[in-house]
């Protein structure tokens, strides 16, 4: 599967080419602090086209396939996070009511764009016993095929500049998507928010 960016978020697309934590793109000495407002899931104009544009043009976002132990690791530490078509697939594989039960609000990425800085909240699977919920007793993901963006298009051997640039468009993605931004809402209403740098 792959994906393309379009103004309300992601969509699936036939074609193989399309369009983290402390990513940084421009200036960002004095960035001023800016909240979008979420809780309406009220999408901020600004923060979409300052993302955009750290996008690389042309980049290809083809699905990884590492299962190795350094992987599934972050299946113990910290999942991947979703955009808004992982929880269209996710809802129609286990239904809403679980899946508002296996999901978790996320204070997410601190990014600073030329002179100013966000904090881009996300979601994440929950953690249930000191894994990822979808993560099974035998250590594979009982999600797999329909895995979350954060966990099918990265893996542990990825150079930084790739994994960066798949972040940035995944962030792209989500900020522009009402919807995931209602959800990340209702999911901080529910339990609150994680943070995924505090260990």
């Amino acid at each position: 599967m792959t994906w393309r960016l379009s103004d309300a978020g992601t969509e699936a697309c036939a074609t193989d080419a399309t369009g983290g934590a402390g990513l940084r793109a421009g200036r960002d000495a004095g960035a001023k602090s800016s909240e979008p407002r979420y809780d309406k899931g009220v999408p901020d104009a600004d923060l979409i086209a300052a993302v955009r544009t750290a996008v690389p043009e042309g980049l290809r976002l083809d699905r990884t396939e590492c299962d190795c132990d350094a992987d599934v690791a972050f299946c113990r530490q910290i999942p991947g996070q979703l955009i808004g078509a992982d929880l269209d697939a996710l809802e129609r594989e286990i239904g809403p009511d679980a899946l508002e039960d296996c999901l978790q609000a996320s204070r997410g990425a601190k990014i600073v764009l030329d002179d100013r800085e966000w904090r881009v909240p996300t979601i994440r699977p929950r953690m249930r016993d000191g894994r990822c919920v979808f993560l099974g007793d035998d250590a594979r993901c009982r999600v797999h095929a329909i895995a979350p963006f954060g966990c099918a298009y990265f893996d542990a051997h990825m150079s930084r500049e790739i994994s960066d640039a798949r972040a940035w468009w995944g962030i792209a993605a989500i900020v522009a998507d009402p919807r995931y931004l209602t959800w990340h809402a209702r999911l901080k209403a529910l339990r609150g928010e994680v943070d995924p740098l505090a260990r």
